[in-house]
């Protein structure tokens, strides 16, 4: 019995970008799929395998050229690239996308062995710079003349009428390409600084805003507060225009009592002289007339001394109102002119009577209403 042996086959991988055809079927797919074919009637267990190939310049040329992004464009072409080699009749046992992650793996998998055996080298190179896109562009962006046929449609890394390889710009010595090397370098500390610049801007830029809201908030307290503190004054402004009210009105009150004490006096004083000519006119000499008249000198004398107390116990009272705001609240002070010289304080209506041409009230140990005012004597 014969071994049976396995065989992996493989074919170029065909560019993404592009539709296929007899030329590209001919070149790369045909002699594979031949030689899978031969080895499977042979008995061997063959994998034929492929793949669309969506990295490198070809893609991003291609997607942009559609205007799709690079992973809409590449799904899309693997669609027909599959369904064309299907309707061909390759052999393929699997057909796939070099952006699967199976292949990613597989990649990194071999990029790391030769590196970790030394093989693989870093390398700086000279790249055309464009301004407009502001990046580095790949050699196939660079379109010109061939070095070796003068085509005019050369790519900087393959010319597409004679295949031979070319290069877009010429090698660079190592001085140069060191210094390029340098100031690739300072230009990325300076644009990291720049960004460490612009971060601290923004912060600034927060706590000034931070800063700018608390001033405001500051601003409108203390303008409440000044408002508060003018009312206050306004208010104790009114408080001191009223106790002036009330002392000017203490002060009348006391002017009033004076005027009337002095009434009292003129009143007792015209009493006595009455009295003093009574007791010297010989014609009223008659014992009961003058005992009368005598009797009647010394009540009103007792009523104007009645009167002087009750005078002076109204001022005392209202001079003590002024300290005493529930006293006063609960007494009703109102001084007023009523005929001549009348000085009023009332509480409530209490009889009176009048002695000899002088009212005051009969409750004469806390009078509530006393009247003083002039009389004329009446027998």
């Amino acid at each position: 019995m014969t071994d049976i042996k396995k065989t992996l086959i493989t074919s170029a991988l065909p560019y993404i970008n592009g539709i296929k055809h007899l030329g590209n079927l001919a070149g790369s797919l045909l002699p594979a799929d031949i030689h899978a074919r031969y080895r499977r009637q042979t008995g061997d267990d063959v994998l034929f395998i492929c793949a669309t190939d969506e990295h490198g310049t070809p893609a991003e040329l291609a997607a942009a050229e559609a205007r799709l992004p690079i992973a809409v464009y590449c799904a899309q072409q693997h669609g027909i690239q599959a369904d064309i080699y299907r309707r061909l009749g390759i052999s393929f046992d699997h057909f796939g996308r070099s952006s699967s992650p199976q292949n990613r793996a597989l990649t990194q998998h071999f990029f790391k062995s030769l590196d970790d055996r030394g093989f693989i080298e870093e390398r700086t190179l000279n790249q055309v710079y464009s301004l407009d896109d502001g990046r580095f562009l790949p050699d196939r962006y660079i379109v010109g003349t061939c070095p070796h046929c003068e085509s005019d449609s050369a790519r900087g890394d393959q010319c597409e009428n004679c295949s031979r390889l070319t290069e877009a710009l010429p090698p660079l010595s190592t001085d140069l390409l060191t210094d390029v090397a340098d100031a690739l370098n300072q230009l990325e500390e300076d644009r990291r600084q720049l960004q460490e610049y612009q971060a601290l801007a923004r912060s600034v830029g927060h706590f000034t805003d931070r800063y700018r809201s608390y001033a405001k908030t500051q601003s409108r307290r203390q303008a409440r507060g000044l408002r508060g503190a003018q009312t206050g004054f306004d208010n104790a402004s009114r408080a001191l225009n009223d106790a002036r009210s009330e002392l000017e009105a203490l002060q009348a009150v006391e002017e009033e009592a004076n005027a009337a004490q002095l009434v009292a006096k003129e009143a007792v004083s015209a009493n006595r002289t009455r009295l003093e000519v009574l007791q010297s006119d010989p014609i009223n000499k008659d014992a009961n007339r003058l005992d009368f008249a005598s009797k009647d000198a010394a009540d009103r004398q007792r009523d104007a001394k009645q009167a002087d107390v009750a005078a002076r116990a109204s001022k005392d009272r209202f001079l003590g109102e002024q300290n005493t705001t529930a006293e006063r609240g609960e007494r009703v002070g109102r001084v007023g002119r009523v005929g001549n010289s009348l000085l009023e304080v009332r509480k409530a209506a209490i009889p009176f009577v009048e002695l000899g041409g002088i009212a005051v009230c009969t409750e004469n140990s806390n009078p509530d209403v006393m009247v003083v005012k002039p009389a004329e004597y009446r027998v």
